[in-house]
Protein backbone atom coordinates (compact mmCIF):
# COMPACT_ATOMS: atom_id res chain seq x y z
CA UNK A 1 0.00 0.00 0.00
CA UNK A 2 1.10 3.58 -0.60
CA UNK A 3 0.62 6.28 2.05
CA UNK A 4 -2.73 7.44 0.67
CA UNK A 5 -4.12 3.90 0.73
CA UNK A 6 -2.87 3.36 4.27
CA UNK A 7 -4.39 6.67 5.40
CA UNK A 8 -7.71 5.69 3.83
CA UNK A 9 -7.62 2.29 5.54
CA UNK A 10 -6.78 3.89 8.88
CA UNK A 11 -9.55 6.49 8.61
CA UNK A 12 -12.10 3.92 7.50
CA UNK A 13 -10.97 1.55 10.24
CA UNK A 14 -11.16 4.22 12.92
CA UNK A 15 -14.66 5.23 11.89
CA UNK A 16 -15.96 1.70 11.75
CA UNK A 17 -14.22 0.49 14.90
CA UNK A 18 -15.27 3.64 16.78
CA UNK A 19 -18.90 3.16 15.76
CA UNK A 20 -18.88 -0.53 16.68
CA UNK A 21 -16.94 0.15 19.88
CA UNK A 22 -19.33 2.88 21.04
CA UNK A 23 -22.38 0.78 20.25
CA UNK A 24 -20.86 -2.30 21.83
CA UNK A 25 -19.68 -0.51 24.95
CA UNK A 26 -22.99 1.23 25.55
CA UNK A 27 -24.48 -2.26 25.68
CA UNK A 28 -21.53 -3.66 27.65
CA UNK A 29 -21.55 -0.89 30.25
CA UNK A 30 -25.28 -1.22 30.74
CA UNK A 31 -24.91 -4.98 31.21
CA UNK A 32 -21.91 -4.59 33.54
CA UNK A 33 -23.73 -2.12 35.77
CA UNK A 34 -26.76 -4.40 36.11
CA UNK A 35 -24.54 -7.46 36.67
CA UNK A 36 -22.57 -5.75 39.47
CA UNK A 37 -25.83 -5.10 41.31
CA UNK A 38 -26.42 -8.87 41.39
CA UNK A 39 -22.86 -9.79 42.38
CA UNK A 40 -21.68 -9.62 45.99
CA UNK A 41 -18.41 -7.74 46.68
CA UNK A 42 -16.79 -10.94 47.98
CA UNK A 43 -17.76 -12.81 44.79
CA UNK A 44 -16.28 -10.04 42.66
CA UNK A 45 -13.19 -10.30 44.83
CA UNK A 46 -12.86 -14.03 44.11
CA UNK A 47 -13.11 -13.39 40.36
CA UNK A 48 -10.51 -10.62 40.62
CA UNK A 49 -8.09 -12.94 42.42
CA UNK A 50 -8.52 -15.61 39.75
CA UNK A 51 -8.15 -13.01 37.00
CA UNK A 52 -4.67 -12.05 38.14
CA UNK A 53 -3.20 -15.47 37.44
CA UNK A 54 -5.27 -15.99 34.32
CA UNK A 55 -4.14 -12.61 32.95
CA UNK A 56 -0.49 -13.40 33.63
CA UNK A 57 -0.62 -16.84 32.04
CA UNK A 58 -2.82 -15.66 29.15
CA UNK A 59 -0.04 -13.29 28.12
CA UNK A 60 2.06 -16.34 27.20
CA UNK A 61 -0.75 -17.85 25.14
CA UNK A 62 0.04 -15.75 22.08
CA UNK A 63 3.80 -16.12 22.38
CA UNK A 64 3.94 -12.59 20.97
CA UNK A 65 3.31 -14.21 17.59
CA UNK A 66 0.14 -12.26 16.82
CA UNK A 67 2.21 -9.07 16.73
CA UNK A 68 4.91 -10.86 14.74
CA UNK A 69 2.39 -11.88 12.06
CA UNK A 70 1.32 -8.25 11.64
CA UNK A 71 4.82 -6.75 11.72
CA UNK A 72 6.65 -9.29 9.49
CA UNK A 73 7.29 -7.92 6.01
CA UNK A 74 7.33 -11.30 4.24
CA UNK A 75 4.73 -13.74 5.55
CA UNK A 76 4.75 -17.12 3.77
CA UNK A 77 2.41 -20.09 4.02
CA UNK A 78 5.23 -22.08 5.59
CA UNK A 79 5.68 -19.49 8.35
CA UNK A 80 1.96 -19.48 9.09
CA UNK A 81 1.91 -23.27 9.54
CA UNK A 82 4.92 -23.11 11.87
CA UNK A 83 3.38 -20.28 13.91
CA UNK A 84 0.18 -22.34 14.23
CA UNK A 85 2.21 -25.30 15.48
CA UNK A 86 4.03 -23.19 18.06
CA UNK A 87 0.73 -21.75 19.31
CA UNK A 88 -0.78 -25.21 19.76
CA UNK A 89 2.18 -26.43 21.82
CA UNK A 90 2.25 -23.29 23.97
CA UNK A 91 -1.44 -23.38 24.83
CA UNK A 92 -1.61 -27.09 25.60
CA UNK A 93 1.20 -26.58 28.11
CA UNK A 94 -0.52 -23.53 29.60
CA UNK A 95 -3.85 -25.35 29.93
CA UNK A 96 -2.27 -28.15 31.98
CA UNK A 97 -0.20 -25.67 34.00
CA UNK A 98 -3.10 -23.47 35.07
CA UNK A 99 -5.49 -26.42 35.63
CA UNK A 100 -3.08 -27.96 38.13
CA UNK A 101 -1.90 -24.59 39.42
CA UNK A 102 -5.38 -23.79 40.71
CA UNK A 103 -4.61 -25.72 43.91
CA UNK A 104 -1.56 -23.72 45.11
CA UNK A 105 -3.30 -20.51 44.05
CA UNK A 106 -6.27 -21.37 46.27
CA UNK A 107 -3.88 -22.19 49.10
CA UNK A 108 -2.20 -18.78 48.78
CA UNK A 109 -5.53 -16.98 49.03
CA UNK A 110 -6.98 -19.49 51.51
CA UNK A 111 -10.04 -19.62 49.23
CA UNK A 112 -10.93 -23.22 48.15
CA UNK A 113 -13.78 -21.88 45.99
CA UNK A 114 -11.25 -20.40 43.57
CA UNK A 115 -10.06 -23.84 42.39
CA UNK A 116 -13.08 -24.67 40.25
CA UNK A 117 -13.26 -21.09 38.95
CA UNK A 118 -9.70 -21.17 37.62
CA UNK A 119 -10.03 -24.68 36.18
CA UNK A 120 -13.10 -23.76 34.17
CA UNK A 121 -11.46 -20.53 32.99
CA UNK A 122 -8.41 -22.53 31.81
CA UNK A 123 -10.50 -24.03 28.98
CA UNK A 124 -10.04 -20.70 27.21
CA UNK A 125 -6.41 -21.59 26.42
CA UNK A 126 -7.56 -24.37 24.09
CA UNK A 127 -9.33 -21.77 21.95
CA UNK A 128 -6.40 -19.34 21.66
CA UNK A 129 -4.55 -20.80 18.61
CA UNK A 130 -7.79 -20.92 16.64
CA UNK A 131 -8.47 -17.28 17.52
CA UNK A 132 -5.06 -15.70 17.06
CA UNK A 133 -4.37 -16.85 13.51
CA UNK A 134 -7.43 -15.33 11.78
CA UNK A 135 -7.43 -12.25 14.06
CA UNK A 136 -3.81 -11.44 13.17
CA UNK A 137 -4.44 -11.87 9.45
CA UNK A 138 -7.49 -9.60 9.60
CA UNK A 139 -5.36 -6.93 11.28
CA UNK A 140 -2.44 -7.40 8.90
CA UNK A 141 -4.77 -6.86 5.93
CA UNK A 142 -6.38 -3.91 7.77
CA UNK A 143 -9.84 -5.45 7.36
CA UNK A 144 -11.32 -3.65 10.34
CA UNK A 145 -14.98 -3.76 9.41
CA UNK A 146 -15.14 -7.54 9.43
CA UNK A 147 -13.18 -8.16 12.62
CA UNK A 148 -15.02 -5.35 14.47
CA UNK A 149 -18.40 -6.77 13.52
CA UNK A 150 -17.41 -10.23 14.71
CA UNK A 151 -16.05 -8.88 18.00
CA UNK A 152 -19.22 -6.84 18.56
CA UNK A 153 -21.51 -9.79 17.92
CA UNK A 154 -19.65 -12.26 20.13
CA UNK A 155 -19.12 -9.78 23.00
CA UNK A 156 -22.79 -8.82 23.08
CA UNK A 157 -23.85 -12.48 23.13
CA UNK A 158 -21.36 -13.20 25.90
CA UNK A 159 -22.56 -10.15 27.84
CA UNK A 160 -26.20 -11.21 27.57
CA UNK A 161 -25.21 -14.68 28.81
CA UNK A 162 -23.49 -13.09 31.83
CA UNK A 163 -26.52 -10.91 32.54
CA UNK A 164 -29.03 -13.76 32.35
CA UNK A 165 -26.94 -15.97 34.63
CA UNK A 166 -26.40 -13.14 37.14
CA UNK A 167 -30.14 -12.41 37.33
CA UNK A 168 -30.82 -16.13 37.76
CA UNK A 169 -28.52 -16.16 40.78
CA UNK A 170 -25.41 -17.91 39.45
CA UNK A 171 -23.20 -15.27 41.06
CA UNK A 172 -19.52 -15.42 40.16
CA UNK A 173 -20.10 -18.15 37.57
CA UNK A 174 -21.96 -15.66 35.41
CA UNK A 175 -18.70 -13.66 35.14
CA UNK A 176 -16.92 -16.74 33.79
CA UNK A 177 -19.49 -18.28 31.46
CA UNK A 178 -20.08 -15.14 29.38
CA UNK A 179 -16.45 -14.57 28.30
CA UNK A 180 -15.97 -18.28 27.54
CA UNK A 181 -19.04 -18.31 25.32
CA UNK A 182 -17.84 -15.15 23.59
CA UNK A 183 -14.41 -16.71 22.87
CA UNK A 184 -15.91 -19.90 21.48
CA UNK A 185 -18.25 -18.02 19.15
CA UNK A 186 -15.37 -15.78 18.04
CA UNK A 187 -13.30 -18.80 17.02
CA UNK A 188 -16.14 -20.22 14.94
CA UNK A 189 -17.04 -17.00 13.13
CA UNK A 190 -13.45 -15.82 12.54
CA UNK A 191 -12.51 -19.10 10.92
CA UNK A 192 -15.57 -19.02 8.70
CA UNK A 193 -14.54 -15.64 7.27
CA UNK A 194 -10.76 -16.20 7.37
CA UNK A 195 -10.12 -19.99 7.33
CA UNK A 196 -6.82 -20.75 9.07
CA UNK A 197 -7.23 -24.38 10.08
CA UNK A 198 -4.13 -25.60 8.28
CA UNK A 199 -2.01 -28.60 9.16
CA UNK A 200 0.40 -27.30 11.78
CA UNK A 201 4.15 -27.56 11.29
CA UNK A 202 6.08 -28.05 14.52
CA UNK A 203 9.48 -27.24 13.03
CA UNK A 204 11.34 -24.12 14.21
CA UNK A 205 13.67 -23.88 11.21
CA UNK A 206 13.83 -20.37 9.74
CA UNK A 207 11.71 -18.87 12.52
CA UNK A 208 14.39 -17.03 14.52
CA UNK A 209 13.35 -13.49 13.53
CA UNK A 210 9.66 -14.13 14.12
CA UNK A 211 10.21 -15.90 17.44
CA UNK A 212 12.73 -13.27 18.60
CA UNK A 213 10.31 -10.40 17.90
CA UNK A 214 7.40 -12.30 19.40
CA UNK A 215 9.45 -13.27 22.44
CA UNK A 216 10.35 -9.65 23.19
CA UNK A 217 6.70 -8.60 22.87
CA UNK A 218 5.73 -11.56 25.06
CA UNK A 219 8.22 -10.72 27.81
CA UNK A 220 7.08 -7.08 27.71
CA UNK A 221 3.44 -8.09 28.07
CA UNK A 222 4.26 -10.43 30.94
CA UNK A 223 6.17 -7.79 32.89
CA UNK A 224 3.38 -5.27 32.21
CA UNK A 225 0.91 -7.64 33.82
CA UNK A 226 3.27 -8.19 36.75
CA UNK A 227 3.43 -4.52 37.68
CA UNK A 228 -0.12 -3.57 36.65
CA UNK A 229 -1.73 -6.49 38.51
CA UNK A 230 0.67 -6.63 41.46
CA UNK A 231 -1.63 -4.38 43.49
CA UNK A 232 -4.57 -6.80 43.46
CA UNK A 233 -2.23 -9.77 43.99
CA UNK A 234 -0.67 -8.15 47.06
CA UNK A 235 -4.06 -6.98 48.32
CA UNK A 236 -5.46 -10.51 47.99
CA UNK A 237 -2.95 -11.83 50.49
CA UNK A 238 -3.55 -9.06 53.06
CA UNK A 239 -7.03 -7.56 52.70
CA UNK A 240 -10.41 -9.25 52.99
CA UNK A 241 -12.22 -10.50 49.89
CA UNK A 242 -14.70 -7.64 50.30
CA UNK A 243 -11.95 -4.99 50.36
CA UNK A 244 -10.25 -6.59 47.37
CA UNK A 245 -13.58 -6.52 45.54
CA UNK A 246 -14.09 -2.82 46.32
CA UNK A 247 -10.58 -1.97 45.10
CA UNK A 248 -11.04 -4.14 41.98
CA UNK A 249 -14.29 -2.35 41.09
CA UNK A 250 -12.60 1.04 41.55
CA UNK A 251 -9.81 -0.12 39.21
CA UNK A 252 -12.35 -1.43 36.72
CA UNK A 253 -14.34 1.80 36.65
CA UNK A 254 -11.24 4.00 36.42
CA UNK A 255 -9.91 1.84 33.58
CA UNK A 256 -13.14 1.84 31.59
CA UNK A 257 -12.37 4.92 29.44
CA UNK A 258 -8.90 3.54 28.62
CA UNK A 259 -10.02 -0.05 28.08
CA UNK A 260 -12.83 1.01 25.79
CA UNK A 261 -11.18 3.88 23.87
CA UNK A 262 -7.54 2.85 23.48
CA UNK A 263 -8.04 -0.52 21.72
CA UNK A 264 -9.89 1.30 18.93
CA UNK A 265 -6.84 3.41 18.18
CA UNK A 266 -4.07 0.95 18.94
CA UNK A 267 -5.56 -1.92 16.94
CA UNK A 268 -5.66 0.35 13.91
CA UNK A 269 -2.36 2.10 14.63
CA UNK A 270 -0.06 -0.94 14.83
CA UNK A 271 -0.76 -2.33 11.34
CA UNK A 272 -0.63 1.20 9.90
CA UNK A 273 2.70 1.98 11.56
CA UNK A 274 4.00 -1.39 10.34
CA UNK A 275 3.16 -0.41 6.76
CA UNK A 276 5.00 2.92 7.29
CA UNK A 277 7.94 1.50 9.25
CA UNK A 278 10.45 2.81 6.69
CA UNK A 279 9.05 6.37 6.86
CA UNK A 280 9.72 7.84 10.36
CA UNK A 281 8.54 11.34 9.41
CA UNK A 282 5.05 10.07 8.59
CA UNK A 283 5.01 7.94 11.74
CA UNK A 284 5.89 11.00 13.83
CA UNK A 285 3.08 13.00 12.25
CA UNK A 286 0.46 10.33 12.91
CA UNK A 287 1.80 9.61 16.40
CA UNK A 288 1.32 13.23 17.49
CA UNK A 289 -2.12 13.25 15.92
CA UNK A 290 -3.06 10.15 17.90
CA UNK A 291 -1.93 11.86 21.12
CA UNK A 292 -3.95 15.01 20.36
CA UNK A 293 -7.15 13.14 19.57
CA UNK A 294 -6.78 10.66 22.42
CA UNK A 295 -6.22 13.47 24.94
CA UNK A 296 -9.20 15.35 23.54
CA UNK A 297 -11.48 12.48 24.60
CA UNK A 298 -9.72 10.66 27.42
CA UNK A 299 -9.09 13.50 29.88
CA UNK A 300 -12.58 15.06 29.88
CA UNK A 301 -14.27 11.65 30.13
CA UNK A 302 -12.08 10.48 33.02
CA UNK A 303 -12.06 13.79 34.90
CA UNK A 304 -15.77 14.19 34.30
CA UNK A 305 -16.52 10.77 35.80
CA UNK A 306 -14.43 11.67 38.83
CA UNK A 307 -16.36 14.93 39.20
CA UNK A 308 -19.74 13.20 39.33
CA UNK A 309 -18.61 10.02 41.12
CA UNK A 310 -20.17 10.95 44.48
CA UNK A 311 -23.59 10.90 42.79
CA UNK A 312 -22.97 8.38 40.02
CA UNK A 313 -21.51 5.38 41.87
CA UNK A 314 -24.27 5.07 44.52
CA UNK A 315 -26.93 5.63 41.87
CA UNK A 316 -25.51 3.00 39.51
CA UNK A 317 -24.12 0.34 41.84
CA UNK A 318 -26.01 0.85 45.10
CA UNK A 319 -24.91 2.08 48.51
CA UNK A 320 -22.97 -1.14 49.25
CA UNK A 321 -20.28 0.11 46.83
CA UNK A 322 -19.81 3.58 48.40
CA UNK A 323 -16.31 2.64 49.54
CA UNK A 324 -15.33 2.66 45.85
CA UNK A 325 -15.70 6.46 45.62
CA UNK A 326 -12.42 7.68 47.24
CA UNK A 327 -10.41 5.01 45.41
CA UNK A 328 -12.02 5.87 42.09
CA UNK A 329 -11.36 9.56 42.72
CA UNK A 330 -7.60 8.96 42.94
CA UNK A 331 -7.34 6.40 40.13
CA UNK A 332 -9.57 8.33 37.73
CA UNK A 333 -7.21 11.31 37.80
CA UNK A 334 -4.05 9.38 36.91
CA UNK A 335 -5.28 6.66 34.54
CA UNK A 336 -5.63 8.96 31.49
CA UNK A 337 -1.81 9.08 31.54
CA UNK A 338 -1.88 5.31 31.19
CA UNK A 339 -3.87 5.74 28.00
CA UNK A 340 -1.34 8.21 26.59
CA UNK A 341 1.53 5.87 27.48
CA UNK A 342 -0.05 2.92 25.67
CA UNK A 343 0.11 4.88 22.40
CA UNK A 344 3.87 4.34 22.37
CA UNK A 345 3.83 0.54 22.10
CA UNK A 346 2.23 0.22 18.63
CA UNK A 347 4.67 2.78 17.26
CA UNK A 348 7.89 1.36 18.72
CA UNK A 349 6.91 -2.25 17.97
CA UNK A 350 5.97 -1.42 14.37
CA UNK A 351 9.36 0.15 13.63
CA UNK A 352 11.07 -2.97 14.94
CA UNK A 353 12.05 -1.60 18.38
CA UNK A 354 10.12 -3.81 20.83
CA UNK A 355 12.91 -3.52 23.40
CA UNK A 356 11.82 0.07 24.10
CA UNK A 357 8.64 -1.14 25.78
CA UNK A 358 10.54 -3.99 27.42
CA UNK A 359 12.76 -1.42 29.13
CA UNK A 360 9.64 0.44 30.26
CA UNK A 361 8.01 -2.52 31.96
CA UNK A 362 11.25 -3.57 33.65
CA UNK A 363 11.35 -0.08 35.15
CA UNK A 364 7.67 -0.40 36.07
CA UNK A 365 8.27 -3.65 37.95
CA UNK A 366 11.27 -2.20 39.80
CA UNK A 367 9.36 0.91 40.89
CA UNK A 368 5.74 -0.15 41.27
CA UNK A 369 5.96 -3.57 42.94
CA UNK A 370 8.04 -2.42 45.96
CA UNK A 371 5.79 0.64 46.21
CA UNK A 372 2.69 -1.56 46.35
CA UNK A 373 4.27 -3.76 49.04
CA UNK A 374 4.90 -0.66 51.15
CA UNK A 375 1.54 0.95 50.38
CA UNK A 376 -0.56 -2.06 51.40
CA UNK A 377 0.14 -1.04 55.00
CA UNK A 378 -2.27 1.83 54.35
CA UNK A 379 -4.96 -0.36 52.81
CA UNK A 380 -6.59 -0.02 49.41
CA UNK A 381 -6.21 3.76 49.44
CA UNK A 382 -2.46 3.33 49.76
CA UNK A 383 -2.43 1.23 46.59
CA UNK A 384 -4.43 3.88 44.72
CA UNK A 385 -2.06 6.61 45.86
CA UNK A 386 0.88 4.56 44.56
CA UNK A 387 -0.62 4.77 41.07
CA UNK A 388 -1.01 8.54 41.49
CA UNK A 389 2.51 9.19 42.79
CA UNK A 390 4.82 6.66 41.11
CA UNK A 391 3.16 5.86 37.79
CA UNK A 392 3.36 9.38 36.23
CA UNK A 393 7.16 9.14 36.49
CA UNK A 394 7.12 5.92 34.49
CA UNK A 395 4.87 7.49 31.84
CA UNK A 396 7.23 10.44 31.39
CA UNK A 397 10.25 8.16 30.99
CA UNK A 398 8.38 6.02 28.46
CA UNK A 399 7.37 9.02 26.37
CA UNK A 400 10.89 10.46 26.30
CA UNK A 401 12.48 7.11 25.42
CA UNK A 402 9.89 6.29 22.72
CA UNK A 403 9.56 9.56 20.84
CA UNK A 404 13.30 10.01 20.38
CA UNK A 405 13.15 7.00 18.04
CA UNK A 406 11.14 9.14 15.63
CA UNK A 407 13.01 12.38 16.31
CA UNK A 408 10.38 14.07 18.48
CA UNK A 409 10.90 16.04 21.69
CA UNK A 410 8.86 15.93 24.89
CA UNK A 411 7.84 19.52 24.13
CA UNK A 412 5.78 18.26 21.18
CA UNK A 413 3.89 15.85 23.45
CA UNK A 414 3.30 18.47 26.16
CA UNK A 415 1.93 20.86 23.53
CA UNK A 416 -0.42 18.15 22.26
CA UNK A 417 -1.91 17.34 25.68
CA UNK A 418 -1.82 20.73 27.45
CA UNK A 419 -5.20 22.13 26.39
CA UNK A 420 -7.27 18.97 27.11
CA UNK A 421 -5.61 18.53 30.52
CA UNK A 422 -6.01 22.19 31.50
CA UNK A 423 -9.64 22.53 30.41
CA UNK A 424 -10.57 19.15 31.92
CA UNK A 425 -8.96 20.15 35.23
CA UNK A 426 -10.94 23.41 35.40
CA UNK A 427 -14.10 21.48 34.51
CA UNK A 428 -13.37 19.02 37.34
CA UNK A 429 -12.93 21.82 39.86
CA UNK A 430 -16.29 23.26 38.83
CA UNK A 431 -18.03 19.90 39.23
CA UNK A 432 -16.52 19.38 42.69
CA UNK A 433 -17.53 22.87 43.79
CA UNK A 434 -21.09 22.12 42.73
CA UNK A 435 -21.03 18.86 44.69
CA UNK A 436 -19.87 20.67 47.85
CA UNK A 437 -22.97 22.89 47.72
CA UNK A 438 -25.08 19.75 48.44
CA UNK A 439 -27.69 20.95 45.93
CA UNK A 440 -29.94 18.27 44.43
CA UNK A 441 -31.83 19.24 41.28
CA UNK A 442 -35.12 17.26 41.43
CA UNK A 443 -33.29 13.95 42.13
CA UNK A 444 -29.85 12.37 41.80
CA UNK A 445 -30.32 11.34 38.17
CA UNK A 446 -31.42 14.79 37.05
CA UNK A 447 -28.50 16.27 39.00
CA UNK A 448 -26.08 13.90 37.27
CA UNK A 449 -27.52 14.82 33.88
CA UNK A 450 -27.18 18.55 34.55
CA UNK A 451 -23.58 18.09 35.70
CA UNK A 452 -22.67 16.06 32.61
CA UNK A 453 -24.27 18.57 30.25
CA UNK A 454 -22.67 21.53 32.02
CA UNK A 455 -19.26 19.87 32.04
CA UNK A 456 -19.48 18.98 28.35
CA UNK A 457 -20.51 22.50 27.33
CA UNK A 458 -17.72 24.04 29.41
CA UNK A 459 -15.14 21.65 27.96
CA UNK A 460 -16.14 22.31 24.35
CA UNK A 461 -16.12 26.08 24.90
CA UNK A 462 -12.76 25.87 26.63
CA UNK A 463 -11.25 23.84 23.80
CA UNK A 464 -12.67 26.27 21.24
CA UNK A 465 -10.83 29.00 23.09
CA UNK A 466 -7.50 27.20 23.62
CA UNK A 467 -7.23 24.61 20.86
CA UNK A 468 -9.84 25.10 18.17
CA UNK A 469 -7.72 23.23 15.61
CA UNK A 470 -7.84 20.00 17.63
CA UNK A 471 -11.65 20.08 17.72
CA UNK A 472 -11.73 20.68 13.98
CA UNK A 473 -9.24 17.85 13.51
CA UNK A 474 -11.53 15.47 15.38
CA UNK A 475 -14.58 16.68 13.44
CA UNK A 476 -12.70 16.28 10.16
CA UNK A 477 -11.70 12.75 11.08
CA UNK A 478 -15.29 11.56 11.11
CA UNK A 479 -16.76 13.88 8.49
CA UNK A 480 -14.27 13.16 5.67
CA UNK A 481 -14.75 10.31 3.25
Amino acid sequence: MNEAEIAHKVLSGLKWKAFIRVLGQVISWAISIVVIRYIKPEEYGLKSMADIFMAVVMIFSSGGLQSAIIQTKELTEEKLKKIFGILIIINLILFVFIFLGAYPIAKYYNEPKIISLIQVMSVGFLLVPLNIMPSALFSRDMEYKEVSSISFTTNVIGGVCTLIMAVMGYGVWSLIAGPLLSSALSVIILNIYKPCLKKPDFSMHGMFDVVSFGGTVLLTSFLWIVFSKADVFIAGGVLSAKDVGVYAVALHLASLPIDKIMPVLNQVAFPAYAKLQDNPLQIAKYFLKSIRLTSLILFPVSFGLVGISHYLIPALLGDKWNDVIPLFFVLGLVFPLRGISTLCAPMTNAIGKPKVQLQLVVLGVLLMVPSFIFAINYGALGLALTWAIVYPVIVLINLVNSIRRINLKIFHVVKAVFAPIFVSSVMLVGLLMFYMTNVIIVNHWVTIGVMILSGAVFYILGMLLLSKKTLYEMAGLFSSR
